[in-house]
Formats: structure tokens, C-alpha cells, sequence
């Protein structure tokens, strides 16, 4: 299925849905920006009555500015991850058909509450350990740039510099295989979240164009602002059709070279391209 049949597509599912499906997708970047936004604000009342210098909020050193912080991370952490994970299970039933569980009753499972927080810890550890090695050699570029290093320096300042962008392409490599994640635990609900980070990351393998073929589309457009719930609503169902497709793919693949005999070649079946 190209982008373009995959896009018609969600046209087609979103039709008569679009409002209902709209309010749940942007629950989650609802919850996000409420809590950057009250965050925000304690950061301005802290400064506005000399609580903390400027300075401490790039530095980290306040005690006061790192225990808000602190607070606000697990405020999101407990909301948003939910409400992603629910948003998730919501398009997957919408895509293949079936009857989904009400997002209210979602949120007051407690087993649902505890896998979408287990998911977003593992899916922050991960993208925060593949980060490691670009902080690393961008300090390193810098701190050679900034100290006036002789022409060895520089040439290991630039060498940092490549390691640096190679090291950021591998870390949005990393995120969009893990973008699948909330999909995977909605097609699987019974299974464990490791094993929707482990085939979160076998989906992707070799499918990430899509997804950014996918942003390419959307997300240029979401610059009028105004146009973000739509388009992002859109941009959602439409991942969300292309995992339960990836699923499909990767379960007849299986099949095939489970039931045909050694040596045979497996026939196509007409699985849809992406």
C-alpha cells in the first residue's frame, strides 16, 4: 500500500469518526502541554520573586528548579502515558474492525496502568541510553572548539563533530523503532512489554521511511497551528493502520516459513506494500 492509498485510506476510516477520534488523540498532547505549561509558570514565579537566578535554569544547580522539574516529569509520566497508550488502543480497533474498550474504562484498569507506564520507562531508557553516545562526542567537539586546540585538536574536533551527527541519526533511528511500541501493546494486550519494545523494533526494521514519509506529509502542514488536532489525529490513524499492516506482513511471512516444506519457495499473498 503506498502512502498515498494509505492516506485515502484513513480518510476513508476516519469518516463520520474524525471528532470522537480527534478528542482522544489530543488528549495526550493536551496532558503534555498543560504540565509544560504549569511548569512554565512555576519557573516565571520562582524568577518573578528572585527564588532562583536565570542562570539556574540551564544549570541545574537549584534545588528548587530540579525538585519542580522532577515533579512535572512524573505528573507526565503518570497522565500521558496512559492516555497515549489508550489513544493507541482506541485507532488499532478503529483499523481492524473490532470492538475496543471504552478509553474511561482504559484508564481505571489498573493492569493498563501499570503496562503504560512500564512501556514509556523502557521506551525512555532506551532512547536515553542510544542518546548517550551524541552528548558525548558533542561535548567533546565542543569543548575542543572552544578551548583553540592546535590542528590535531581540530581534526579530532571534527571527526566529534561527524560522530555527533552519526550518533543523532542513530538516536532517531532508535525512537521511531520504538514509535510502534503503544500499537504493539493494543494489537497484543495480553502479551509482556518487553515483547512489544522487542517486535516494536522488528516492525520498523526496514519500515522507517514510512513513518517519515508519513511526517513529511503531515507535519509540514501543522505549522498553520490551528491545523494540529486534524492533521495530527490523521497522522496517528494512518501509523497506526501501517503497524496493523506491518503486523499482517510479519504473521504471514511466519506462516509461510512455518508451512512450507524445506526447500519450497514461499508463494506472495498479497499482502498489501507500504
Amino acid at each position: 500500500m503506498r502512502i498515498r492509498e494509505l492516506t485515502g485510506y484513513t480518510r476513508t476510516l476516519l469518516r463520520g469518526r474524525r471528532a470522537r477520534t480527534m478528542m482522544i488523540c489530543t488528549l495526550p498532547l493536551g496532558a503534555e502541554l498543560l504540565f509544560r505549561s504549569a511548569e512554565a509558570a512555576v519557573y516565571s514565579l520562582l524568577l518573578y520573586f528572585g527564588e532562583m537566578p536565570p542562570i539556574a535554569l540551564f544549570s541545574g544547580r537549584s534545588a528548587v528548579q530540579m525538585s519542580v522539574a522532577a515533579v512535572c516529569a512524573l505528573l507526565r509520566l503518570l497522565t500521558v502515558s496512559p492516555l497515549l497508550c489508550a489513544a493507541a488502543d482506541r485507532l488499532c480497533g478503529l483499523c481492524s474492525g473490532h470492538r475496543t474498550v471504552p478509553v474511561s474504562r482504559l484508564l481505571l484498569d489498573r493492569r493498563f496502568f501499570r503496562r503504560s507506564i512500564a512501556a514509556a520507562l523502557w521506551t525512555r531508557a532506551i532512547s536515553l541510553a542510544a542518546l548517550v553516545p551524541a552528548v558525548f562526542f558533542g561535548i567533546s567537539a565542543w569543548s575542543l572548539m572552544s578551548s583553540g586546540a592546535g590542528p590535531a585538536g581540530s581534526l579530532v574536533a571534527v571527526h566529534s563533530a561527524v560522530l555527533t551527527a552519526v550518533s543523532l541519526l542513530a538516536w532517531i533511528s532508535v525512537r521511531i523503532s520504538l514509535a510502534a511500541v503503544p500499537f504493539v501493546m493494543a494489537i497484543y494486550p495480553k502479551k509482556s512489554v518487553f515483547y512489544a519494545v522487542r517486535r516494536s523494533f522488528r516492525l520498523m526494521s526496514g519500515r522507517k521511511r514510512v513513518v517519515l514519509r508519513l511526517c513529511g506529509r503531515y507535519v509540514p502542514l501543522m505549522a498553520a497551528i490551528v491545523t494540529i488536532p486534524a492533521l495530527l489525529t490523521s497522522l496517528m490513524t494512518a501509523f497506526a493502520l501501517s503497524v496493523e499492516i506491518f503486523v499482517m506482513e510479519d504473521e504471514y511471512r511466519e506462516r509461510d516459513n512455518t508451512d512450507r516444506a524445506p526447500g519450497e519457495n514461499a508463494s506472495p499473498r498479497g499482502i498489501p506494500q507500504t
